[in-house]
């Protein structure tokens, strides 16, 4: 499903929340497009690896307004 909206995900870049068991496959569609995974820990948005079947995966100019200032796995 990623794979048909690429050209979606470039144009608007929105912040996604993905539901899936095939990480890898997930990171080798967003990587290439500069999305980050992101999690909430203690209550904040963070970047960090997923570990999670949902994981949040935004654009890293918009993750970086999300994030700024906290530094648990921050890019």
């Amino acid at each position: 499903m990623l794979r048909g909206g690429v050209a979606t995900l470039r144009r608007h870049r929105p912040i996604l929340l993905v539901e899936a068991g095939e990480a890898e496959a997930v990171r080798a569609v967003l990587d290439p497009l500069d999305y980050v995974p992101a999690a909430f820990v203690e209550g904040r948005l963070v970047a960090t690896p997923s570990r999670t079947v949902n994981t949040f995966f935004l654009p890293r100019e918009r993750g970086e307004t999300l994030w700024a200032g906290s530094t648990p796995g921050r890019p």
